[in-house]
């Protein structure tokens, strides 16, 4: 009962903000439409919804069917599904875990939409496929639609968030006897299938009008353009749970970078990283298991928490000035792949121009605060850079300390959020300087090593790696410190999960 409990407190807390999935995207349309494209003939008699959430679907299903019994873990789903539907009376709602079984009646249409990967494992996969048929008459139909997952397929495009994708669900439906594979629609991204039950042995044939004639058993479309952090692009090499469980990093890639443009004076060009480059880039630390941490969760986990080797393949992505090229191009790049960010502001600069380096060209523009708070609603953290952008060893004692201190001030001011954490201007500081930036009130401070693999001892002086513009993929692999192989009892425990298709290699519910 604790974990009946836990679960669906899980989706209430899905459900506490009104539409999580976005309906209206275009993706999420095309998605229902090539589900309702692949149900069968006339409306249906009965029935039946699995996992209808907000009723968004089964408002087109109504329309499919004589009588309709839509069924969801959550009553705060049930409710708003409830008011959508109010029109419809053919269908009727109902508070149920599909974990527990399928509800009591027979029906003629079962539908599933991306439910089943949230089930235990492979043996509950099975199960309910047993369920599912034993609730349809024979000549009923069986459609889910489900995302392709790269732990299926580590050699296509898929999402990576679960262990339970699509090809495995359609190839578990399959083997049940009395279900038929009928037909399927795949994309890119997710499959429907649609499932027919037979007669088993020892029943008689259907009657000459429930058949039908066997159509092509696979569609393909064109997927509609859609980015999600989960998606791997083309698949993968080392899958999400993979890493976390099979990896450990005795050092974590602390990445130093500047601009993400393509054009600007010459004298800056190691400073600025071609946008073409930092997408190569985030898709080889994605395709090969890498996850993003901002320098304050770093903190937590290495100083705070002792985790030494840290578990998995983390990988801290930082950038000095506050450059616009963030706001225009690194960020919706480090969207798309997943990836967290922390951006060292130099607070007397936002909304101007990077003046310190207006001996080198026409400096480049700095995010003012209305970007810089947008981004900060969306997950970036930022640190401090200072005020003035000076070089420490050039100001007084007093002078450092009131210049950290000031833009701790306002930042917090104008992001209403503590900030914890420094830049050094320059990257470079000596043991009196990094006292004094403690004394500031800054939980860590980074500096920079010229690329030196880091050992991080000193929360106030942690080194990073600097991406140049001039480096190729074969520089920037070569930069990132090696993980090590997990103890062999965790990557044990890892692989008997993994055969078992048990949830509990990507989730911890």
């Amino acid at each position: 009962m604790a974990k009946e409990a836990e679960e669906k407190s899980y989706w209430e807390a899905v459900f506490a903000r009104e539409d999580p999935w976005d309906y209206e995207s275009a993706y999420e349309q095309r998605k229902y439409r090539h589900t309702l494209e692949m149900i069968p003939g006339d409306p249906f008699p009965e029935v039946l919804e699995l996992g209808c959430a907000e009723g968004v679907f089964t408002q087109m299903l109504a329309e499919k069917a004589e009588n309709v019994l839509a069924v969801d873990i959550s009553e705060r789903a049930l409710e708003r599904a409830k008011k959508r539907c109010a029109s419809a009376a053919n269908v009727r709602f109902q508070q149920h875990d599909i974990a527990n079984g399928l509800p009591d009646g027979a029906f003629d249409l079962i539908v599933c939409s991306e439910v089943l990967y949230y089930l235990r494992d492979a043996a509950a996969v099975a199960a309910i496929a047993r369920q599912m048929k034993e609730r349809l008459p024979v000549g009923g139909h069986l459609l889910m639609t489900h995302c392709n997952m790269v732990s299926d397929d580590k050699e296509h495009t898929g999402f990576d968030f679960n262990e339970i994708g699509a090809k495995f669900i359609g190839e578990t439906f399959s083997s049940e006897p009395g279900l038929e594979f009928f037909r399927e629609l795949r994309t890119e991204l997710y499959r429907v299938q649609l499932f027919r039950r037979v007669q088993s042995s020892g029943q008689p044939e259907p009657s000459p009008d429930m058949r039908m004639p066997r159509p092509a058993r696979e569609l393909i479309c064109e997927d509609i353009q859609f980015e999600h952090e989960a998606i791997k692009r083309g698949g993968c090499v080392v899958t999400a749970a993979e890493a976390r469980h099979c990896w450990v990093s005795p050092i974590v890639p602390v990445l130093m970078y500047h601009r993400v443009a393509d054009d600007g004076p010459e004298a800056l060009a190691p400073y600025r990283v071609s946008t073409a480059a930092f997408e190569r880039q985030l898709a080889y630390l994605q395709r090969y298991g890498y996850h993003g941490l901002d320098i304050d969760r770093f903190h937590d986990a290495w100083f705070d928490k002792n985790l030494r080797p840290m578990p998995g393949k983390p990988v801290v992505l930082t950038f000095d000035d506050a450059y616009l090229d963030f706001y225009d191009n690194a960020w919706p790049l480090l969207k798309k792949y997943g990836f967290a960010a922390t951006v060292f502001v130099p607070v007397d600069y936002v909304g101007g121009r990077a003046e310190w380096d207006s001996d080198e060209g026409d400096p480049a523009r700095l995010m003012d605060w209305e970007q810089i708070a947008e981004l900060q609603s969306q997950g970036v953290r930022f640190g401090s850079h200072g005020c003035s952008h000076t070089r420490l060893t050039q100001l007084s004692r007093e002078e450092i300390l009131a210049d950290a201190k000031k833009s701790k001030e306002t930042l917090e001011l104008k992001l209403a959020t503590p900030i914890t954490s420094y830049c050094y201007p320059y990257a470079t500081a000596n043991a009196e300087i990094q006292r004094l930036i403690a004394s500031a009130g800054y939980q860590s401070a980074v500096c920079g090593r010229g690329g030196q693999a880091p050992d991080r001892d000193n929360p106030h002086y942690v080194p990073r790696v600097e991406i140049f513009g001039s480096d190729n993929m074969d520089d920037f692999i070569q930069k990132l410190p090696a993980p090590q192989p997990a103890p062999e009892p965790q990557k044990t425990r890892y692989y008997r999960l993994r055969a078992l298709r048990d949830r509990a290699t990507y989730m911890d519910r």
